[in-house]
């Protein structure tokens, strides 16, 4: 047998070629081995069994799913995906770069999220700036109770009603001495005044107003319900009517939208009736008022 030195090179290696060796486990008679079988003893859980390190730098371009994964330092660089990290999965000492981490099982955190180089405050969450944007810390709104009101008149009952004469407006009282409530601590209603009042430009109420009235002419007489303030400009405006017949009372229960302007924030505004075509009576007045948005 010629130097092995002396044969020629194969310049077209495949896994069906030949390689002249020891058996180890038959008394090391010579045999032939394929290229093939010899790979073959080579994949990566052998590579690990043997010494589960590795001591040059590792560069993966598709996924990667293990369940688990461990730093001691940073992993970094990464351009395809982590998935499949179940548990405690993470656990880095320093810090993990991602483009993109899919959490199938529950990750723990054992240190602090940063997010466009920083950790936030005490209180903040991390918020989407939407597709191809950093994530970043926001901070949730103060809570804010809306909040309402209700106040019943004492003043004006069955036994001594407002009398309301034909072709004079007046204002639809209310001192709320009866009954007074609230939930929140903003008040919408200044009963020394017959008032009606608002926090900040641009809120938004609802007052439901409900009362007692009583007319001499039924058939041919009206009332104008309305709300305005010192520029004149009507918030409400509606006609009411009395089917029930003379000397009858009418319970009226109207619920009117409104919103606030400077206007209304400097002045408040007033109810006023006025009636055509009789003297009304007017009597258990009530005011409830609801604040539904805040500006």
């Amino acid at each position: 047998m010629a130097k092995i030195s002396t044969y020629p090179v194969d310049g077209l290696i495949s896994t069906d070629d030949f390689i002249i060796g020891s058996d180890a486990e038959n008394v090391n008679i010579t045999k032939n081995f394929t290229v093939g079988g010899i790979l073959s003893l080579a994949d990566l859980q052998a590579v690990l069994d043997n010494g589960n390190t590795a001591t040059s730098n590792i560069v993966l371009t598709g996924n990667v799913s293990a369940t688990n994964v461990a730093a001691s330092a940073a992993v970094s660089a990464v351009t395809g995906n982590i998935t499949t990290v179940n548990a405690t999965a993470v656990n880095a000492s320093s810090s993990m770069n991602t483009d993109e981490l899919e959490v199938t099982g529950t990750l723990t955190l054992d240190g602090a999220i940063e997010a466009d180089g920083s950790e936030g405050t005490v209180g903040q969450y991390l918020r989407s700036a939407g597709a191809g944007q950093p994530m970043t810390w926001a901070t949730l709104p103060s809570q804010q109770i809306a909040g309402w009101n209700r106040f019943d008149d004492d003043q004006y009952t069955s036994a001594s009603p407002l009398q309301v004469l034909e072709g004079a407006p007046v204002v639809l009282p209310n001192d709320g001495v009866k009954f007074s409530d609230s939930y929140g601590s903003a008040v919408f209603y200044n009963p020394a005044a017959s008032e009606i009042l608002a926090i900040n430009e641009d809120d938004t109420y609802i007052i439901t107003v409900m009362f007692k009235a009583v007319s001499s002419n039924a058939a041919n007489s009206y009332m104008d319900l309305s709300m305005s303030g010192p520029a004149g400009y009507d918030r409400i405006f509606e006609t009411l009517t009395f089917p029930k017949g003379n000397g009858v009372p009418q319970n009226f229960h109207r619920v009117y939208q409104y919103y606030a302007d400077a206007d209304f924030i400097t002045n408040g505004a007033q109810l006023e009736i006025e009636v055509v075509g009789a003297t009304v009576e007017v009597y258990d007045i009530i005011y409830f008022i609801q604040r539904v948005q805040i500006a």
